[in-house]
């Protein structure tokens, strides 16, 4: 199972949303995930899982699955959540005095 799903399915089951239907899930949902992965890994992976999932929900619309597509959030909507990245969450692997040794080349 790829790391994608594997984190969807693991946010859904912290959130207590893994027993209901897909077609269920809302324009909330998404943003919550969102939210979540920004806030969790640096921006750029956040914006890949999120586009990963973005076209799990498409190809489930198009085999006619569920209607609608949660994840379509607007791009105003994705803006302002990938606004609420702090400047040190780059950095959120290492702590102050790792990158002290880092910087120091220390042992």
């Amino acid at each position: 199972m790829s790391s994608y799903k594997t984190a969807f399915i693991k946010w859904l089951r912290d959130n207590r949303l893994h027993n209901i239907a897909f077609q269920e899930i809302t324009k909330e949902h998404a943003e919550a995930y969102l939210v979540h992965l920004v806030k969790s890994m640096k921006l750029s992976s956040a914006k890949t899982y999120y586009a990963w999932i973005k076209v799990m929900f498409n190809n489930a619309v198009d085999d006619e699955l569920i209607d609608r597509n949660p994840f379509l959030l607007s791009k105003r909507k994705l803006n302002r959540i990938y606004g609420q990245v702090d400047d040190n969450s780059s950095a959120a692997a290492f702590s102050i005095s790792e990158l002290h040794k880092l910087l120091h080349c220390e042992d």
